[in-house]
């Protein structure tokens, strides 16, 4: 890492960036001490330059720049390395260099990577195998994380609570949670969008699905799986089969969750291979609008699949009554089996409302729930890239 590439201030009419959230803890790590090491040596670099300083302090300042540039390389290799999943996607983030800054998200509590640019980037000239990382002019939003911890106790008293054992319901109420979740996202950035920019969007959502997938199945154990990879490589499973397949190689709540988060992003990123693959010599536009229409009809039938099993529960229980709707709470607190609330007619849900469409990532193994991360405007100043690669990069297909 260059000292006179990287020990630079940002420009003042950089007023456009470049945005990439990082649901990894150990990305996010590794990152924020980049951007720590970059600070530091920037500090004694102009401290250097601005005092007369002798010749032992000069060297000792010196020595301790490199040694910051070199600890500052060592972390952005490591978050390369965990992030990238592919040779070529190694190189476009590598060429782009450390962020300038990492801040969080004040909605959902995620850090961002944050790239400055003075001038709003095209998509056409996004670097080759980029897939995550999306220009904030353009492209950029942040993915909403389904899953998100409800502490029962928090609902009103008027709420009946009755437990989902039936491991196909459990595996319906995961895959409605996510079809859910992303049809908030579809609403609120894609739909929209410049056909062009809505695509890139929309591959952008499946990445991160999929990088979402991987990082919680991490923190599972085998045997709460059945196969799964077998099942997996059935890349044509229908929608109406995606609870069956879910219920059968999944065997716990947590790996049904980490199940229907791989399925329907495949289910998703196959729909628009498909949608590329039938007419070819056709644009964005003419993608986006069956894409949208399969992926609009599978979240209605696994919608209408869900109240069917919220009714015969509800009928079963005896807690069915006129007026009455049916919510079921993925990850309840305490911990447990996915929990159907019957919330009367007139009663306000608001806070299981919001829990549900604003879902936050799990808390990690041992630690205690976490209600909200309420933070927002924290940075972590950084320095900007030289567009420079280096010859090392992992090895992946």
């Amino acid at each position: 890492m260059s000292r006179s590439n990287h020990l630079r201030a940002k420009p003042a009419d950089q007023s456009f960036e470049i945005r990439l959230p990082v649901p990894n803890p150990a990305e996010a790590h590794a990152l924020a001490l980049t951007a720590a090491h970059l600070a530091h040596a920037t500090q004694l670099s102009e401290i250097l330059t601005s005092y007369d300083a002798n010749k032992e302090l000069a060297q000792r300042l010196s020595g301790e720049i490199d040694a910051l540039l070199e600890q500052a390389d060592a972390q952005w290799r490591a978050f390369l390395m965990r992030s990238c999943v592919s040779s070529a996607e190694y190189d476009a983030m590598d060429a782009m260099g450390p962020p300038n800054a990492i801040s969080i998200d004040g909605d959902n509590g995620l850090p961002v990577a944050v790239w400055a640019s003075s001038t709003p980037r095209d998509p056409s000239e996004w670097p080759p195998g980029l897939t995550l990382a999306v220009a904030r002019h353009e492209t950029t939003f942040i993915p909403t994380v389904p899953f998100r911890q409800v502490a029962l106790e928090s609902l009103p008293a008027s709420v009946q609570k009755v437990r989902i054992t039936d491991p196909r319901h459990t595996a319906m109420a995961a895959l409605d949670e996510v079809f859910r979740v992303m049809a908030h996202d579809l609403d609120t950035h894609i739909r929209d969008a410049v056909p062009s920019i809505a695509w890139l969007r929309l591959a952008h959502l499946v990445a991160f699905y999929r990088k979402a997938a991987k990082l919680s199945r991490e923190g599972l154990c085998e045997d709460e799986f059945r196969n799964w990879e077998e099942r997996l490589d059935e890349i044509s499973t229908p929608v109406d089969q995606m609870a069956r397949v879910i219920a059968e190689g999944a065997l716990t709540s947590r790996a049904q969750h980490v199940a229907a988060l791989q399925l329907v992003a495949r289910f998703v990123g196959r729909t628009m291979d498909m949608s590329q693959q039938s007419n070819p010599e056709a644009n964005e536009s003419d993608w986006l609008t069956p894409t949208l229409q399969t992926v609009d009809q599978a979240r209605k039938s696994v919608e209408a699949a869900m109240q069917g099993y919220n009714l015969a529960l509800m009928a079963f229980a005896g807690v069915a009554s006129p007026g009455a709707s049916a919510m079921a709470i993925t990850r309840p607190v305490p911990h447990g089996l996915p929990v159907l609330a019957i919330v009367p007619e007139g009663t306000s849900v608001t806070t299981l409302r919001t829990a549900r469409m604003l879902p936050a990532p799990a808390p990690a193994s041992g630690s205690a729930p976490i209600a909200s991360l309420a933070v927002t405007g924290a940075t972590v100043p950084a320095l900007p890239s030289s567009g420079e690669r280096t010859a090392h990069r992992p090895r992946k297909r």
